[in-house]
């Protein structure tokens, strides 16, 4: 499994929580997903101008969250491109031997950087891999920005017609999270929706008695064989 992330520096205003960085609020709500997937190999797409692999598929879930943790908005730049971070996905999935294989697309912006293919084809691609994606539009009416210490409100800037399709052409599901309550609740629907299945061994304890039973058989079969010959012998 995959996340792919390209979240701005806008901050969530919300009657029941403080203001907060999107980022941090989305960061915050993976670290919690992938706690709660501890058998899953999961990977970590950052993606901007172009799509940066922070971290392959893993099961070492501590260094996937170092990398997680050290995501900042603007460190590749400053469009979206949503068909680098698909593509880099399935590069990275289309051999693995998964059951399930899933990409998850979190972003705060529509696709404005050129790359080679379009968002709808790198789905495509995704979809012969028989790859899922899910998409989640992150943003409100609620959300604020900084710049130069001066604090304005932004609007949605995510193409949510866009999103829908890319989940549509892989048979994923599309998601919005409007505010930090919101992003949890996408987090946790992804989650009951991409269960897994784990095997666990069983162990059974068996003791081995054939040999004291064959020493008992023998035993009586002697008994039998005293007792034909003196008590119960019979005279002519």
């Amino acid at each position: 499994m995959f996340r792919a992330t390209s979240l701005r520096g806008a901050i969530w205003s919300t009657p029941s929580r403080a203001a907060k960085n999107r980022l941090e609020v989305a960061k915050e709500e993976i670290a919690k997903f992938i706690a709660e997937r501890p058998n899953d190999r999961i990977g970590l797409i950052g993606f901007a101008d172009v799509a940066y692999n922070l971290a392959p598929p893993t099961l070492d879930h501590s260094w996937l969250l170092a990398h997680l943790a050290n995501l900042k908005p603007g460190i590749l730049g400053e469009m979206t491109g949503i068909a680098s971070p698909i593509g880099t996905g399935v590069s990275r999935l289309r051999n693995s031997d998964a059951p399930r294989r899933v990409l998850v697309l979190f972003t705060d912006g529509s696709n404005t950087a050129r790359n080679s293919l379009t968002p709808e084809q790198a789905a495509e691609l995704a979809k012969k891999f028989d790859i899922i994606i899910h998409t989640v539009g992150i943003g409100s009416s609620n959300a604020f920005a900084i710049d130069r210490g001066q604090i304005f409100q932004v609007e949605d800037q995510f193409d949510e017609k866009l999103l829908r399709s890319l989940a549509e052409i892989t048979a994923g599901k599309y998601f919005r999270a409007a505010d930090a309550d919101g992003m949890k609740q996408v987090m946790d629907e992804i989650n009951q929706l991409e269960k897994t299945t784990v095997e666990q061994p069983r162990y059974m304890e068996y003791r081995e008695y054939a040999p004291q039973l064959a020493l008992a058989a023998l035993a009586l079969l002697v008994l039998a064989f005293l007792a034909q010959s003196t008590w119960k012998l019979r005279l002519p």
